[in-house]
């Protein structure tokens, strides 16, 4: 079982942008994925898998200030800061996000400083 955790809060993957006649990734997404990139690399030194992989990420997040309901519904969407990390970790972890079969995601919210802005990853090859 491998386990990071990033000290660091999750960021979505952004929409793909145009601009002087190209397509681009936002800098937001792409500074996000760097850092996991190179958090991850420093933590797993070995070569990327290569199997089927299950992976459980947690999402730690700060609570909205008004929740309308004990569970918090807020935009960024889940798979959206799934689809960052996962992209990120091409290369590193495994050789590419489509090695993915069993993947547990969940967004929380926390009121603490120390668990608000992290994200949790395990993972596994099947």
């Amino acid at each position: 079982m491998i386990e990071i955790v990033f000290p660091f809060a999750p960021v979505a993957k952004g929409r793909p942008r145009m601009g002087k006649g190209r397509v681009y990734t936002p800098e937001k997404t792409r500074r996000f994925e760097q850092d996991v990139k190179l958090w991850a690399s420093k933590q797993w030194r070995a070569k990327p898998l290569t199997g089927p992989v299950k992976v459980k990420v947690w999402f730690y997040l700060p609570k909205p200030k008004k929740p309308k309901c004990a569970h918090p519904i807020s935009r960024p969407d889940l798979d959206n800061y799934l689809k960052a990390l996962l992209d990120a970790l091409n290369g590193v972890l495994w050789a590419d996000d489509s090695q993915c079969d069993d993947i547990h995601a969940i967004k929380c919210y926390d009121d603490s400083e120390a668990n608000a802005g992290l994200i949790e990853l395990f993972c596994e090859e099947l």
